[in-house]
């Protein structure tokens, strides 16, 4: 698969702090010609109109202050009570008879302390927290962000009559996405100048690249897709369906007193951190004896940290738990073996090398997290130390599918 461009949008290390400052033009004013005159905007997905979905993401980002939404004008009188009612921050004005026309119309509703803007179209509704980071990390710089993903099939340039003209090198080509991220100013510039050349564009990126602006790719998401024609739809719903099930987590150790549980403890209190709401997360032991508590320097590495292990007790490794998780995480390369040896699968893995390297295998002579057990207040802290930066690397590695 074609490498990702080298871009400041790269970074797979946690989001720094960011400024309140961002806004979202959304066309949502097509008349759904090829989804046989039904208007997407308004389809139900999975249940939910698909505007709706596709609105949740932007809505929980913090840095979202306003939200423009450009639907056909004859609709305006007659929106949904679910849509005029959702949050304070969406304004809906009336699209135009074009795309390009219509984010003009989102853009124009935007409050005015909006410095840097995401266009999306609005029958996209998978898109996750991390590429809409990705995005906005680039377009900060003060250039363009285009989410994408690399072309896998091999493409042809077709004549009118079907004669196959030539074949293209996939190797640069990537399929073009929503998000769209750029400075607002710049890109109010672009679709001036568009505007008055009479220019026509099917995307952001090729206005904003035509008035002198420097655009970058960013990675998006083999799923991000756009809901085009009614078979989307189907599609759609399936990976809604995975997207909102519940992700199980098991950590393992040996006897389940104080590495495996000080994981889950961090695990969970991370992922809250983060408002993830879909991740249930459980610990056990190669060797654990039922029920016992977490090791006194667990417990009281914990308490330094202002957090609680008290209600831990230990539970076996165990065909059932092996079952309910979706990954399985160990402590080191022995327990890898003990929890494939029961079936783990290809479901395990060393949690050292799934956080660092997204990979299940261990490198060669790859150890893992340290065991303190029996060691004194210090012995704890470098573990806590460790794991707690496993964790984040972990999550950041699942974010894509855990971000609501």
């Amino acid at each position: 698969m074609t490498s990702i461009p080298s871009d400041p949008s790269a970074s797979s290390g946690p989001e720094a702090p960011g400024t309140r400052d961002v806004g979202v033009a959304i066309p949502a004013a097509g008349s759904g010609a090829r989804m046989g005159g039904t208007k997407k905007a308004f389809l139900e997905v999975g249940g939910r109109p698909l505007l709706e979905r596709t609105l949740r993401p932007f809505l929980a980002h913090p840095d979202v202050v306003s939200i423009g939404i450009a639907v056909p004008a004859e609709d305006l009188g007659a929106l949904p009570a679910w849509l005029t009612g959702m949050d304070p921050r969406i304004r809906i004005v009336a699209g135009g008879g074009t795309r390009l026309h219509s984010v003009r119309a989102a853009l124009s509703a935007l409050r005015p302390e909006v410095r840097t803007v995401l266009v999306h179209d609005a029958a996209r509704p998978l898109v996750s927290r991390e590429i809409i980071d990705r995005c906005l990390r680039v377009a900060r710089t003060g250039e363009g962000a285009v989410a994408g993903w690399p072309v896998i099939d091999t493409l042809k340039e077709v004549a009118p009559d079907g004669r196959v003209v030539s074949t293209p090198d996939r190797e640069s080509m990537w399929r073009a996405q929503t998000p769209q991220a750029f400075p607002r100013e710049a890109l109010l510039e672009a679709y001036r100048q568009a505007v008055e050349d009479g220019a026509a564009a099917t995307d952001d990126a090729a206005l904003f690249a035509r008035s002198g602006g420097r655009v970058r790719m960013v990675e998006g998401a083999a799923w991000n897709l756009k809901v085009t024609y009614p078979e989307d739809v189907a599609v759609a719903e399936l990976f809604l369906e995975r997207a909102e099930r519940r992700f199980r987590l098991l950590f393992v150790c040996t006897g389940n007193t104080c590495r495996s549980p000080i994981a889950e403890l961090l695990a969970r209190a991370q992922a809250a951190s983060r408002g993830w709401e879909r991740i249930e997360v459980r610990s056990a032991g190669v060797a654990a004896y039922p029920g016992a508590p977490a090791s006194d320097g667990a417990l009281e590495a914990a308490v330094r940290k202002g957090m609680d292990l008290s209600a831990h007790r230990s539970a076996p490794l165990s065909e059932e738990l092996l079952e309910w998780a979706d990954l399985i995480l160990t402590m080191s390369a022995s327990h890898l073996e003990v929890v494939h040896r029961a079936g783990g699968g290809d479901r395990a893995g060393l949690l050292s090398s799934f956080s660092s390297r997204g990979s299940l295998h261990p490198e060669p002579g790859e150890r893992g997290v340290a065991d303190p057990f029996g060691g004194d207040a210090e012995a704890y802290e470098v573990t806590w130390r460790e794991l707690e930066e496993l964790i984040s690397g972990l999550l950041d590695r699942l974010a894509d599918s855990l971000e609501p």
